[in-house]
């Protein structure tokens, strides 16, 4: 076993396909904070949602599931989000409790809902493809989202105070209009979430190509909406820079306590006579770990 430095540790994980994969990942959710499609698409959203109970909640989980899937960045969706709408669900007067249950429950999505940049990082930890995880934790995610939906209108059912739907507000659009709102603001998003996670499952592209298309792709959703500014661009890859620098940082002292624990004889321990007489652990070459 050759032991590495601390410089030679930090360098290996910063040259890593797994630390530009993760930076460009991580870029796409800091510029869709600035894009201003979460505006958007809260808007379609409730149009779709307004008459049902606790509409504006249901509205809040289903854009933390596109903003999950667009960015993969948990701490995104709290902020973006979670400031958009607490001041239109109070104005409406949604419970507080629900408000705030809304926004953590629908921003931790990101955790589970590919791209997340947590199942990107532990990806070479476990062994295991990018893809595969993906394609792994898909079907969870959504579930738990819908759970979430499930759970929000049974309780604004129940108790319509917690979260009354919007049936006196007057619609001043006609259904043409609200099918434009509704196209204009899912197409470009969902065109984005296929060009990285469908070219991940489809195997059309790595982990590292995607990423560096959703991060292009964001780009150009900023310009589309004419939101682009040369300083929200300078901010996002200042942020990217400081995000990326904390992984690496835990990554290194990770590392770096696994190098002394195998220095200082920490694999003995995981070795005993014992084991192999019980026949516990597994075999390895004639001896067992356990």
């Amino acid at each position: 076993f050759k032991q590495k430095t601390a410089y030679e540790i930090r360098l290996s994980l910063v040259g890593s396909e797994m630390c530009i994969r993760d930076s460009l990942f991580i870029f796409m959710g800091c510029m869709l904070e600035k894009s201003g499609i979460s505006e958007k698409l809260f808007e379609a959203m409730h149009l779709i949602t307004r008459k049902l109970p606790g509409g504006l909640a249901v509205a809040t989980i289903i854009l933390c599931v596109f903003f999950a899937a667009a960015s993969g960045v948990v701490g995104a969706a709290e902020s973006v989000v979670g400031l958009m709408v607490i001041t239109v669900m109070l104005r409406h007067g949604y419970n507080k409790g629900l408000i705030s249950g809304t926004i953590c429950a629908g921003g931790s999505l990101g955790t589970i809902i590919p791209p997340s940049v947590v199942v990107v990082i532990l990806s070479p930890i476990a062994g295991v493809g990018v893809g595969n995880l993906f394609v792994g934790i898909m079907i969870p995610g959504l579930i738990l989202a819908a759970l979430y939906i499930f759970y929000i209108l049974i309780r604004c059912t129940i108790w319509p105070t917690d979260g009354p739907s919007d049936h006196t507000e007057t619609k001043s659009n006609s259904l043409i209009q609200d099918v434009w709102i509704i196209i204009t603001a899912l197409v470009p998003l969902l065109t984005l979430i296929f060009s990285v996670l469908g070219s991940i499952m489809l195997g059309w592209a790595t982990p590292t190509e995607a990423g560096a298309m959703g991060a292009l792709g964001t780009i150009f959703l900023t310009v589309l909406y004419g939101t682009f500014k040369f300083s929200f661009l300078n901010e996002a890859f200042i942020k990217t820079l400081r995000i990326t620098s904390m992984i690496v940082t835990i990554l290194l002292g990770g590392m770096m306590f696994a190098s002394i624990f195998v220095a200082l004889g920490g694999f003995c321990l995981l070795y005993t006579s014992d084991a192999a007489d019980e026949g516990l652990g597994v075999d390895l070459g004639g001896r067992r770990i356990i």
